[in-house]
């Protein structure tokens, strides 16, 4: 694992998926829930991102990775009552994301064009500014941190909300949204609550 470069409070770490683990951790329905994966690749990452996961929560709360207790949202988001933490994967790169709300990481992709799908799936604003593949996933980056911070999923009415370059002003007041690093290839961004956590939705968004 890899630790990244975040804001004060938060710690994010990079996991490589293709990299067996040392042990797994797994409580017996996160078994059930490997075993169930048609293809090997996919059982070996899921694996390895809950093995992490459950690794870094364990130390935090010191206790063992065995002994943490996750419970799940209604879009089958993990938590953990202690602290609030996130998790995001692309293909062989997972982030996890301790004291934060929201993160997303993507491997940036060159095989669609990216004001076609744009045009669709961002704001006016947001549109004005898109030149790239790149700027593309930072959009899409910020707004799915967003969206996970409130557990929302794809259908999420928060799509049609301004993040980027800069963030709506009831949203910046919520959020603090933070560009991050990972490896070569790959886009991310962290979404950490600013104040007690209250649905964006309860707004009227």
């Amino acid at each position: 694992m890899t630790q990244l470069e975040a804001p004060e409070g938060v710690t994010v770490w990079q996991v490589s998926l293709d990299t067996p683990p040392v042990s797994s951790y797994l409580s017996l329905d996160e078994q059930a829930r490997a075993a169930r994966f048609r293809f090997a690749r996919d059982r070996q990452r899921y694996i390895a991102c809950r093995s992490a996961l459950r690794l870094l929560l364990g130390e935090a709360l010191g206790i063992a990775p065995e002994a943490v207790a996750l419970t799940y949202g209604p879009q089958g988001k993990p938590e953990c009552t202690e602290f609030a933490f996130n998790v995001s994967h692309s293909d062989s790169l997972a982030l996890i994301a301790l004291g934060a709300e929201g993160v997303d990481i993507e491997k940036v992709r060159t095989d669609f064009d990216p004001h076609e799908l744009g045009r669709r799936v961002f704001t006016a604003s947001e549109f004005n500014q898109l030149r790239t593949h790149d700027d593309f996933f930072a959009i899409w980056t910020r707004k799915e941190a967003v969206i996970k911070a409130e557990g929302g999923g794809f259908s999420s009415p928060l799509l049609s909300r301004t993040v980027w370059p800069e963030p709506e002003l009831w949203i910046a007041e919520r959020y603090e949204l933070v560009p991050l690093h990972p490896a070569p290839g790959y886009v991310a961004a962290l979404a950490r609550a600013k104040k007690s956590r209250q649905t964006l939705l309860s707004d009227g968004v």
